[in-house]
């Protein structure tokens, strides 16, 4: 059953992926985030106890023009190749919570990407630091105040564009249903499994985020998309996409817009 969902990701819900992908870039703004995942087995070598992998999530942040968009983009490490990819096309703000990955990244196009920082990060060590007056502070304002220091000039960001959101949040909403999801299962079998939930767990999460029901979204995109594996463009999917016109009425979510 897993091999039937990884073949159907990788034949069918593969197209919308890509296409979803693409349109991110429309968006100023991407918040940027990644929460770790144990797999077994990377590109059918199996290791013992299993590999610390990586699942990063992206998500837009929607204007009037532009509707909301979550990926997930699962990665073996934490190199900076893997933004790098993800973001090559990118021209606009990411909002990180502090990665150092993308700070090297906005340095290498400073031109063109902008990086900004989270205060809600910042603002978590002080938290700890009242915490531990009743106690002994280990040294817990110094590694509050380095972090700050550390951070300036990503957190100062959002002063030079009003548009620019002043945490992360954004993305560690998208990014729940993942690691709750994974103190069930635990760990991923093989790399094309993680990279298949990688897949569906953006299509599931973008449908939520466009008022969608889920199931009846699947059940639409396996049925229509088989239909045009012959056709010599990707123009199919333009109606396929979780806000247009047919979709939003065929599949609408019982829960109210906001």
């Amino acid at each position: 059953m897993a091999n039937w969902v990884i073949k159907s990701a990788d034949h069918y819900l593969s197209l919308l992926y890509d296409m979803l992908h693409e349109l991110m870039y429309k968006n100023h703004i991407i918040h940027a985030d990644k929460t770790p995942v144990k797999v077994m087995r990377i590109d059918n070598n199996k290791i013992k106890n299993g590999k610390k992998t990586y699942m990063l999530v992206y998500r837009n942040r929607p204007t009037k023009k532009t509707r909301p968009i979550v990926l997930f983009d699962w990665q073996p490490s934490r190199k900076a190749d893997h933004p790098r990819d993800f973001l090559k096309n990118f021209s606009g703000t990411v909002i990180t919570d502090g990665y150092k990955v993308y700070h090297k990244l906005g340095r290498e196009r400073d031109d063109h990407l902008t990086i900004g920082g989270c205060w809600i990060h910042a603002r978590r060590p002080f938290v700890d630091f009242i915490k531990s007056l009743k106690g002994a502070t280990h040294g817990t304002i110094g590694k509050a105040l380095a972090y700050s220091i550390h951070q300036e000039s990503y957190l100062r960001t959002f002063l030079n564009d009003g548009n620019v959101p002043m945490d992360n949040n954004y993305t560690e909403q998208a990014i729940r249903p993942f690691t709750i999801g994974r103190k069930n299962f635990v760990l991923i079998e093989t790399s094309n499994g993680a990279r298949t939930s990688a897949m569906i767990y953006s299509i599931v999460e973008t449908a939520k985020a466009n008022y969608l029901n889920v199931y009846q979204y699947f059940e639409l995109l396996l049925t229509e998309i088989p239909k045009h594996m012959n056709d010599t463009d990707l123009k199919f999917i333009d109606e396929l996409l979780p806000w247009a016109p047919h979709v939003q009425e065929t599949c609408p979510s019982r829960f109210k817009r906001s």
